[in-house]
């Protein structure tokens, strides 16, 4: 990332007081909540696809890039509502977003999120979302989202701690519902960590300057999974009952 020194001090230097997002089996119940109050858990969406979107920046991937995952008009809103708030917001407080709950279904919800979480933190995904963004924009905005513990951040930034939590959790909730053969996104997203540290870093040379977000990858992962099972009881549960309609999964 161009200007990553700059980025990675003003990180440093952000006093978030007492903000920071909620404990794990907090956290679970709050995203919980904030998925459930949307009409389907997803939409329909194609394997390959939704994994190019989430680990891929756009402004760097040179094959065709699946825009579908990328909708300009709903993460601009976000970003300007989330440059409005006056205080860190946690991962359930982004939910609240006017331009999300509008979305049809959880996943939408996430994608818009999470793709406009890592054009803040990143700054490489101009292609696919349509506008650059300033370092000193992407700066203000940063203090916007709090971070995670320290025990499971350890040393990560909080946006991008907040991205990749997203991500993962987007692939729990997706794939988890699938056939058990159509499941090779979960190991690849576990394994995802590990790939970055020896391919990209160790491999190719470029930095993860605030890690590798091994923990908190694994904790969106496993909230998606739970999040998608428990769902689909629910609603496996009330189709057993007469007079009242399945809700869409």
């Amino acid at each position: 990332m161009q200007q990553y020194k700059s980025y990675q001090q003003f990180v440093n230097s952000v006093d978030y007081k007492k903000y920071q997002q909620p404990e794990d089996a907090n956290l679970l119940r709050a995203m919980q909540r904030s998925i459930s109050e949307f009409p389907e858990l997803r939409g329909p969406f194609q394997s390959i696809p939704l994994v190019t979107a989430l680990i891929s920046f756009t402004d760097d991937f040179r094959g065709p890039f699946p825009y579908l995952f990328f909708k300009r008009g709903p993460i601009k809103a976000f970003i300007e509502w989330l440059e409005n708030q006056n205080r860190p917001l946690t991962l359930p407080d982004l939910f609240l977003c006017p331009e999300v709950r509008r979305c049809e279904n959880a996943l939408d919800s996430i994608l818009i999120i999470h793709a406009a979480l890592r054009h803040i933190a990143r700054g490489r995904d101009t292609r696919a979302i349509g506008f650059p963004m300033s370092l000193e924009r992407r700066l203000l905005i940063s203090g916007n989202v709090a971070p995670f513990p320290e025990a499971v951040s350890c040393g990560g930034d909080p946006l991008g701690d907040a991205y990749h939590y997203l991500a993962n959790l987007a692939i729990g909730i997706a794939i988890t519902p699938e056939p058990l053969a159509s499941r090779w996104p979960i190991p690849l997203f576990r394994a995802g960590p590990y790939l970055m540290l020896w391919i990209r870093q160790r491999c190719f040379g470029s930095i993860l300057f605030f890690g590798n977000h091994r923990r908190i990858d694994h904790l969106g992962l496993s909230h998606g999974q739970f999040i998608a099972r428990e769902l689909s009881i629910k609603a496996a549960r009330l189709s057993d009952k007469p007079g009242i309609a399945k809700p869409s999964i």
